[in-house]
């Protein structure tokens, strides 16, 4: 999370709920938040149609009937928690599904789930969680309520159609760029959203010459649009041609924003290039501007941050150069580590820059594969049972991380006088478990809830970590739900890459969410096997001998967590629970 300018805030208490509102839609949106604190890949709306669209693909024979299954649980799961979807569909029809499901067929699974995707559609859904964020904020309360909308409002709109980018600027135009007062400005951000289409003008510029390819683009339409190549010195007042060696313009794109209206026209040119390449053989390393005129006449310059390597977070130069000359020393002990290794960082920062999504999915995916090993199972489940344990033992590290970081940019002082100095741990991670976790250092967290007033978004999640971690109940609850997720995430994106392999089909805007996942489960993964055989005993160890360690460690680690029950975390189990690991 980021600590945002609110000097155009006339503050008080009753704005609490609004402020954190606000502040948590940042995170949400904003490309460096970690994974975990990001919106869902789907809505609840989502998951029926995913659910519908699997049906109809394993009575057309395309996909396993297992695929199916998967999907209901995950809407089960999220039926639970909803309380926007339970407000519409009825508790008794919830409790209902939950309970006889599993004993149905797939068409009566099919059936109900047809039923909760037509009682949320409609713009019921959209209506009504509009309408729990107004009440909560008006309330000044629920902030646990207010942290599930956020994340199911900010999904709903780009399933209708917006572009992140322009949510994520008109939560900045509305609750940080202007006057906030009161309620108004949750209403003006409401108003944003009309969901009528606006036509656009889209200029959209290439660092080489393809004016040659203008019979192609003239054979596609970008709906009703017309495309015209552009000179430079009949482009209107205010766009520039900033060294394009070709302008084209596509007239009246209409669409619900300016991004989404430039991404619906760079994908179509993409399609041009693309094709073109695949003929000419010419590697394709073009440089692409984006320019868009809206119907006030107004003109936006838009950058391509869709790019992998633009959604993560880059160490710095001291840090990469030590983790690489950590890794060089494992890949040169041994030939076949020296292949593997060298083969993952080849194929991973190749799906990083690459430009295509579904290059980026199928690369990291055979990653994936190749640190599975060779076991005869089926793809899935291969990378399921040595994935999940890596991403499992270092949850509550990233998440503890993650709000070390957050504390520390907050204020850095506090962090340094009251944790740093003062609590007892081998170092600052170590420090930070113990503040969120320990009853004695309840003053501590205290002090922190009476300082951020102004930060309710830090305050709320230093309360709610303190909840969870306080005993291995709710350690063990967060390791559950988090498992759950990144199974169900897995199935989806071995999905994706079986439809680009075999049907040559892609959801662009989902698989981009996927791909941004799964480059997370890769890189936690790898990163800690680059530890795992810099710490061992053995020389010339391999990554299938400690991938298949760690596996049965995570696995001990379950069952000991799980017979814990309701353990206090204190000095004497609180790294063995922080590090996941049986034998701290």
């Amino acid at each position: 999370m980021r600590v945002n300018n609110i000097s155009n805030w006339e503050y008080s208490e009753s704005l609490n709920t609004m402020l954190f509102f606000a502040q948590r839609l940042d995170e949400l949106l904003f490309h460096h938040s970690t994974d975990s604190y990001r919106y869902p890949v789907l809505s609840i709306i989502g998951l029926c149609d995913e659910f519908i669209r699997v049906y109809e693909d394993v009575e057309n024979k395309i996909i396993h009937e297992k695929n199916i299954d998967h999907i209901l649980d995950e809407i089960l799961s999220r039926l639970k928690e909803d309380t926007v979807a339970i407000s519409i569909i009825s508790p008794e029809f919830k409790e209902r599904i939950i309970k006889e499901s599993k004993a149905w067929n797939k068409r009566e699974k099919y059936d109900n789930i047809l039923y909760i995707r037509r009682k949320l559609g409609a713009g019921k859904y959209y209506k009504k969680v509009i309408e729990l964020l107004k009440n909560c904020i008006s309330n000044n309360n629920d902030k646990r309520l207010v942290d599930r909308y956020s994340g199911i409002l900010v999904r709903v709109l780009i399933d209708a159609g917006y572009s992140e980018n322009y949510i994520f600027n008109c939560v900045h135009n509305s609750f940080f760029y202007q006057k906030v007062t009161g309620i108004d400005s949750f209403e003006n951000f409401v108003k944003e959203f009309s969901f009528d289409e606006k036509e656009y003008d889209v200029f959209i510029g290439f660092s080489q010459d393809f004016s040659s390819l203008m019979p192609l683009f003239n054979r596609i339409k970008a709906g009703e649009s017309d495309i015209t190549l552009m000179h430079a010195n009949s482009l209107p007042m205010g766009v520039k041609a900033r060294g394009q060696k070709t302008i084209l313009k596509f007239h009246k794109v209409k669409a619900l924003d300016i991004f989404s209206a430039y991404e619906m026209v760079r994908e179509i040119s993409s399609v041009i290039i693309n094709a073109f390449a695949y003929y000419s053989h010419i590697r394709n390393k073009v440089k692409v501007y984006g320019q868009v005129i809206d119907e006030k006449k107004r003109i936006t310059s838009i950058d391509d941050q869709d790019l992998l390597k633009y959604r993560v977070s880059s160490l710095s130069y001291e840090e990469s150069t030590h983790n690489a000359e950590n890794m060089l020393n494992i890949t040169f002990s041994t030939i076949f580590n020296m292949r593997e290794i060298s083969k993952i960082t080849e194929i991973h920062n190749s799906a990083i820059y690459s430009e295509n999504t579904s290059d980026s999915l199928l690369g990291l995916w055979s990653i994936a594969e190749t640190l599975s090993g060779e076991e005869e199972t089926d793809k899935i489940q291969k990378v399921k049972n040595r994935m999940i344990p890596f991403l499992v033992s270092t949850y509550i590290e990233k998440i503890v991380t993650t709000c070390m970081l957050d504390i520390k940019r907050w204020d850095n002082e506090f962090f340094t006088k009251n944790i740093h100095n003062c609590i007892d741990g081998d170092n600052d991670l170590e420090s930070t478990f113990a503040f969120l976790a320990f009853d004695e250092f309840d003053a501590i967290r205290k002090e922190l809830y009476g300082l951020t007033e102004m930060y309710p978004l830090l305050r709320y999640r230093v309360y709610f970590l303190n909840a969870q971690l306080k005993n291995t109940k709710g350690l063990f609850s967060m390791i559950i739900s988090h498992r759950n997720r990144v199974e169900w995430q897995l199935h989806r994106i071995y999905r994706a890459r079986n439809y680009i392999i075999h049907d040559g089909r892609r959801q662009e805007k989902m698989n981009r969410d996927l791909v941004i996942n799964l480059h997370s489960y890769i890189d936690i993964m790898f990163s800690k096997i680059i530890d795992l055989l810099s710490s061992s005993p053995y020389s010339h160890d391999s990554i299938d001998n400690v991938v298949t360690e760690h596996q049965l460690k995570v696995t001990i680690m379950d069952e000991k967590v799980e017979k814990m029950e309701k353990v206090k975390t204190t000095k004497d189990n609180y790294r063995q629970l922080l590090y996941y690991d049986y034998e701290q």
